[in-house]
């Protein structure tokens, strides 16, 4: 009986210990903030704006943090 109960014991003590606490999730939202068209607005590139600003917002809508970020524009 004291083997059956000390495996009891310990089967629980290993799934206690090997059930992490879940961690919630960065949830991020992107929201661009400028124009969507890049390009010339014309066949003449001297008649037309040069440059062309792109930018975005990144949004961090979740409960915990979202670490470091990386983008890439392509």
């Amino acid at each position: 009986m004291k083997a059956k109960l000390t495996g009891v014991v310990t089967g629980f003590f290993l799934v206690w210990l090997f059930s992490g606490v879940a961690e919630a999730q960065a949830s991020l939202t992107v929201e661009p903030i400028t124009w969507d068209v890049i390009g010339l607005d014309s066949n003449d590139p001297t008649a037309g704006p040069k440059y062309f600003p792109v930018g975005v917002r990144i949004t961090n809508t979740g409960a915990s943090t979202s670490g470091a970020l990386t983008a890439t524009f392509t």
